[in-house]
């Protein structure tokens, strides 16, 4: 049994040919759908096809114009800001008329906040694969620790992987062990406070 088409082009090949052979072949009476009523369809379909491709091209003659004007709109207010400052000679009262004051002065960079909610979302044979959530204060993260502390070994948390996601897939760990994860987040202020740790034996 043939398999009906899948693109477009060959779906109006094939009506083209059923509007010719049922409309003239005696062998089929009385389809469903008559020839007229294929050639109907076929005709709104065409129609449509022509509308959608030129809704496309009104739309990105649109855009571009949006861009032309959007550039040319930011392009006048940078004039007129540049022209603003030199006039008010930095005096922020003035500024502030046209929405415009100085910039603050820069802040002192602080650590990020603590990693929250760390979770172990998989676990293997020497793998495990942790998730966590960014913190929601501090200053801006860089980058994230994870570390691994031995728990039969005493207190010292070891770095295993280093990375800007907020997941981490840990492969080769030694396995047999019982072994505690936490999270720190890091930037050029120094180190958060860790994460919540997840225990697991791997």
């Amino acid at each position: 049994m043939p398999k009906f088409p899948r693109t477009e082009a060959e779906v109006l090949a094939l009506i083209e040919q059923m509007i010719v052979g049922l409309s003239e072949n005696p062998d089929f009476p009385s389809p469903p759908v008559s020839s007229a009523e294929l050639r109907s369809l076929r005709d709104a379909f065409v129609s449509s096809s022509a509308a959608q491709v030129a809704a496309q091209s009104a739309e990105e003659e649109a855009t571009d114009i949006k861009q032309a004007d959007y550039k040319a709109m930011t392009a006048g207010m940078k004039a007129d800001l540049k022209y603003s400052e030199y006039a008010a000679a930095g005096n922020d009262a003035k500024l502030k008329i046209i929405g415009w004051a100085a910039r603050s002065p820069n802040t002192p960079m602080s650590e990020p906040g603590q990693p929250l909610m760390l979770q172990i979302t998989q676990h293997g044979p020497g793998e495990v694969s942790l998730q966590w959530k960014r913190p929601d204060e501090g200053g801006m993260v860089a980058y994230y620790v994870v570390k691994r502390l031995y728990q039969a070994e005493g207190e010292i948390w070891t770095p295993v992987h280093t990375g800007i996601e907020r997941n981490a897939a840990l492969t080769n760990q030694e396995r047999g062990k019982r072994v505690e994860y936490c999270i720190v987040a890091v930037n050029k202020a120094g180190e958060s406070t860790p994460s919540n740790s997840v225990i697991v034996t791997v």
